[in-house]
């Protein structure tokens, strides 16, 4: 995951919850798909086994709950978390033990 000002990695343990929040549809909502991927405050970076970056999530949660994916992961819907994706990824996030 990559902030503003830094750079992590999650633990291992923490890896396939995060797919499976990506690939759940009740965390995101339909939201507007205008806003710009440099106003997201986060976002992660997938690799695959060889280490190449796959594809990248990015968020926008202090303004509006808001993200985008590239690729696109229909389950993501267009743009927006619902209040159960929003608590879920802020606790991810904010919670030191989830990362290396």
């Amino acid at each position: 995951m990559i902030g503003v000002f830094t750079s992590r990695t999650l633990k291992k343990d923490q890896i396939n919850k995060f797919v499976k929040f990506c690939n759940d549809s009740a965390n995101f909502d339909w939201n507007e798909t205008t806003w710009g991927i440099n106003e997201s405050e986060y976002y992660f970076k997938l690799y695959n086994s060889d280490r190449k970056v796959i594809g990248k999530i990015y968020f926008m949660l202090i303004e509006q709950p808001m993200t985008k994916s590239i690729p696109f992961c229909p389950s993501m819907k267009f743009g927006g978390l619902s209040d159960t994706g929003f608590d879920w990824i802020i606790k991810l996030i904010n919670n030191k033990n989830n990362w290396e």
